[in-house]
């Protein structure tokens, strides 16, 4: 038979400015696609986090790059399986 259940929200006091409302057990990776690179040469990073949670509200943080490192574009794929399990990928182009 049916079972009713009350979901509340998440509670907003104590939260850090930057929550998204990722809540879960993750792992992150990153990988570039080169060791070496020339001054204004592109650089892809990749950026793959896995696990069980709400893996779609997971963003990419902001990054205080070196300086020289510029940032441009950057776009992230989910993928949610079973049981909750799923994936979010970033890639993100640097200069």
């Amino acid at each position: 038979p049916p079972v009713n259940i009350k979901v509340i929200p998440l509670p907003t006091n104590g939260k850090p400015d930057d929550f998204t409302g990722a809540v879960g057990s993750f792992e992150v990776s990153a990988s570039i696609d080169k060791s070496a690179v020339k001054v204004n040469d592109a650089l892809n990073l990749t950026v793959r986090v896995e696990g069980r949670g709400n893996v779609s509200s997971i963003e990419l943080p902001q990054v205080k790059w070196p300086k020289g490192v510029e940032q441009y574009e950057s776009k992230g794929n989910s993928k949610t399986g079973r049981a909750g399990v799923g994936e979010k990928i970033f890639e993100v182009l640097l200069i």
